[in-house]
């Protein structure tokens, strides 16, 4: 599928592996990495990857364990993306909704 669309950005999550083990896998593919948040187990991994000919640039806003907030930019143009992990467990995706509310106001300023 990667060979066939070619997308520029790819978020994976629970990968249920380490990042060391698939590195030169998406290396090969033309693939550098953005942001990696690994839990240890592995189940609530995120992966976030860039192709290397975008023609945008991507930064990290945030990252903790249930998502990463980017902003890709080109031109003069901003656009705020987040690849989410939400956790099964209640009380703590309770601290994920805090964090995107916090987030939605921080980007307001940026």
């Amino acid at each position: 599928m990667i060979d066939n669309m070619k997308p520029s950005l790819v978020f994976l999550k629970e990968t249920h592996c380490q990042f060391l083990k698939a590195r030169y896998f998406w290396l090969s593919l033309s693939y550098n990495v953005v942001n990696i948040e690994e839990v240890v187990g592995h189940n609530d991994d995120l992966w976030v990857l860039a192709s290397n000919d975008i023609d945008f640039s991507i930064s990290v806003i945030s990252s903790c364990h249930q998502v990463i907030t980017h902003c890709l930019s080109k031109n003069n143009a901003q656009w705020f993306c987040s690849a989410i992990y939400a956790t099964h467990v209640p009380s703590t995706r309770d601290l994920l909704w805090s964090h995107l509310e916090n987030m939605r106001s921080s980007i307001g300023v940026l």
